[in-house]
């Protein structure tokens, strides 16, 4: 919570889940009512999920849309998709080791 008393809440953007036009209206809402700034976090794949990241207009448009409706908005920077360690991407492994070779 910064100084005014408004807090950031944060939104990981799925491709076909939450990335579409009309997902902006409720989220402003809901962000105005909590007088809350949102981050947009564009999702990560993740091998073996089904999940996928939207395209990069798709996120910008949601953006803007909710600085339209008077939410402060922060598109994140996508990084450490390159090493498994972009948001979403953070588990467990599995590694299969031989044994008795």
């Amino acid at each position: 919570v910064d100084k005014r008393g408004v807090g950031a809440r944060g939104c990981i953007l799925l491709s076909g889940v939450n990335d579409a036009p009309e997902h902006a209206a409720p989220l402003a809402s809901l962000a105005r009512r909590l007088h809350a700034k949102v981050n947009l976090i564009p999702y990560n794949a993740v091998q073996g999920l089904d999940f996928r990241r939207p395209a990069a207009g798709k996120c910008a448009a949601i953006a803007r849309d909710l600085h339209r409706r008077g939410v402060l908005t922060k598109l994140r920077r996508s990084a450490g998709q390159d090493v498994d360690a972009g948001c979403g991407q953070l588990r467990a492994r599995v590694v299969p080791i031989a044994v008795g070779v």
